[in-house]
């Protein structure tokens, strides 16, 4: 009995250091993102000065190194830079074949990131692998492979089309890992990636982080741990397999690239974890990273992705918002009620009374304020449900740019923030029935509040009711308000300058209301 105590003391122990370092992990993804410009402007700087030089050769082979340098630096990030480059490259005079066959491996790449499967392919099937070296070979291959990879995971491919292109793409896999000229990073993620597939998970995660440890480039770095996740994905450690995506998110934002998946399959899995304040900010930046890029693979490459990318346009819409903003307040709600439980026991018998009367009321208005919320989120779940129909509906026949369209402007259904503040309003109000008045009982005659109607609290009694449950941040208030920040402040300083009491105290004031 004491040996199984202990056991589960240790995997306790374990799984909370595991969370621990999850979080440390996103802490630092998220300094990642909000340096994003720095990085940014580190790859432009590097491009004006690889333009600089090509304006200044004189010979095409300096030109074409250029090109091919700055080809390198968009591959990733931008695809009609990518293409400007790579057309540069083919308009200049080459003698090496192998310069040739460089420039249409490459434009293939970029053709299957733009989601043309058909020419990427036609292109591929133009060359005469038999007349290729093995280096050249060893190219081809990863190219080949690219597009089998991207075509796998791709939402409009059959089951049947799918079983087919990773059966090939193993053997295809296979040749390339035995090919003498395989770079050695390849070498070993294909064989990591081999591994796995074949049911060999365990062998595949050791070698994989010798590979991150021993990679020094940060590309390089972005795909191993993108594929050391892949392979954690195989042995059930979903906390491991976020780590690791995570880390993949950090480099590619470093290096930089827009064209990354890491950072969608992060927030799909933190979404499926219904951690939605991490899902909902990385699949915004993921979103817009896509779409900047214009990479058509990246925004609709597979059904999560998809789903993804409906989630994350329901986190940027207003009603979205609201599940999230509804989670806090509800949260908030109870730390409020539980402290007013604690301050019962220091009060007279007769106040205990009243105040557990006044909390069965509360507890009745939290449960039909929690009733609400989950009928909310049901209606929500079907108008998302409906939306990821249409914008599937719109891909068919539209294509992407129809799907960007439906993406710029959504449906009026999930852009509606009335039904929120309505249910709020109604909620704060049964809890704190008097607070309007107990508001303007602390303001000058002329300052105070006057409601459009008895449910229903105007915005700066809507700020002070925010205040009131513990959000006090003017950015958080304005989040859940919909409105700037600066706005927020105003309003505050325009309320505490008609305060009766002092303004400095007005605010402590309002937090001294009981229910």
């Amino acid at each position: 009995m004491s040996r199984i105590f202990t056991i589960l003391i240790l995997l306790s122990v374990i799984m909370t250091g595991c969370s621990s370092e999850l979080n440390k992990k996103f802490k630092e993804l998220d300094r990642v993102i909000t340096e994003q410009d720095r990085y940014n402007a580190k790859l432009e700087n590097e491009a004006d000065s690889l333009h600089n030089i090509m304006d200044k050769a004189v010979t095409d082979s300096v030109k074409w190194e250029c090109s091919d340098k700055l080809f390198k630096l968009f591959k990733y990030w931008q695809a009609d830079s990518a293409l400007t480059y790579l057309d540069r490259m083919d308009a200049l005079p080459v003698e090496r074949s192998t310069k040739i066959l460089h420039v249409k491996l490459e434009r293939s790449i970029v053709e299957v990131l733009l989601r043309r499967y058909q020419e990427a392919e036609s292109m591929l099937k133009s060359i005469d692998t038999s007349a290729l070296t093995q280096k050249e070979m060893a190219a081809y291959y990863k190219a080949d492979l690219y597009l089998d990879g991207i075509m796998a995971v791709d939402e409009m491919i059959t089951a049947d089309e799918r079983k087919e292109i990773v059966e090939k793409r193993h053997l295809k896999r296979l040749s390339y890992i035995n090919n003498p000229e395989i770079e050695p990073f390849e070498l070993i993620r294909r064989n990591g990636m081999q591994l796995y597939e074949s049911g060999h998970a365990k062998e595949a995660i050791v070698i994989l982080h010798k590979l991150v440890d021993e990679t020094t480039d940060i590309q390089e770095k972005s795909e191993a741990t993108y594929t050391l996740a892949f392979a954690y994905a195989f042995t059930g450690y979903r906390e491991k397999r976020e780590y690791w995506l995570a880390q993949s998110a950090i480099y590619s934002m470093e290096t930089p690239i827009r064209a990354s998946m890491a950072l969608f399959e992060l927030s799909n899995m933190l979404f499926e974890d219904n951690q939605l304040g991490n899902a909902s900010r990385y699949c915004q930046v993921a979103l817009e990273n896509a779409l900047a890029s214009k990479y058509n693979s990246r925004i609709l490459n597979s059904a999560n992705t998809m789903l993804d990318i409906v989630k994350a346009v329901g986190f940027q819409t207003k009603r979205n918002k609201i599940i999230y903003i509804c989670i806090i307040i509800i949260l908030l709600v109870l730390c409020v009620m539980t402290i007013d439980l604690l301050q019962l026991s220091f009060r007279q018998h007769r106040i205990i009374k009243k105040k557990n009367i006044l909390l069965e009321n509360a507890n009745e208005a939290k449960n039909e304020y929690i009733t609400r919320h989950i009928t909310m989120s049901a209606y929500y779940m079907e108008d998302i449900e409906r939306y990821r129909h249409e914008l599937r509906t719109a891909m068919k026949s539209g294509g992407v740019d129809a799907v960007k369209e439906m993406l710029r402007k959504p449906p009026e259904e999930v852009v509606d923030y009335k039904n929120f503040y309505r249910i709020f309003d109604d909620t704060f109000l049964g809890l704190y029935p008097d607070f309007p008045d107990r508001v303007n009982a602390l303001l000058r005659p002329e300052a105070r509040f006057t409601m459009r109607n008895e449910r229903e609290l105007t915005t700066g009694l809507r700020i002070l009711a925010a205040i009131k449950i513990g959000i006090t941040d003017s950015g958080k208030i304005a989040k859940f308000l919909h409105c700037a920040p600066s706005s927020i402040y105003t309003h505050r300083s325009k309320i505490k300058k008609n305060a009766l009491c002092p303004p400095e105290e007005f605010e402590n004031e309002i937090m001294k209301i009981t229910d």
